[in-house]
């Protein structure tokens, strides 16, 4: 797709049936390793507000477009976002497979993003 791209963020636990058998929190290894005590860590570190995660994706992917294309500070994100929240895993399966099916059905846009 030329002008946009569908995700699934998963925030804390939850029992959607999405195929991976094992899902780690990405302070998971932290935590094992440095052997502190969970509730000072949580005190501690910086809390992950979806905002800030999709703000990190956008900065750190425009980044890499722009070293690999030489134009810095070139805009590459629409300025918001679109999000929604997954409320049980028959929602959880109908959208995971709308974002796998949604490429082929892209029609009419050439891959500068413009109607043909």
């Amino acid at each position: 797709m030329p002008d946009h791209f569908h995700c699934i963020i998963t925030l804390g636990a939850y029992n959607f049936d999405n195929g991976v058998s094992n899902v780690y929190t990405v302070h998971e290894p932290y935590i094992r390793s440095q052997k502190t005590d969970l509730q000072e860590y949580i005190k501690l570190r910086r809390r992950m507000l979806l905002f800030k995660v999709i703000g990190k994706l956008k900065m750190q992917t425009s980044k890499q477009i722009n070293i690999l294309y030489n134009t810095p500070g070139t805009k590459t994100w629409q300025r918001d976002y679109y999000d929604h929240v997954i409320k049980d895993d028959g929602e959880f399966q109908r959208i995971k497979r709308y974002i796998q099916d949604n490429p082929r059905n892209w029609k009419g846009l050439g891959e500068s993003g413009s109607k043909a």
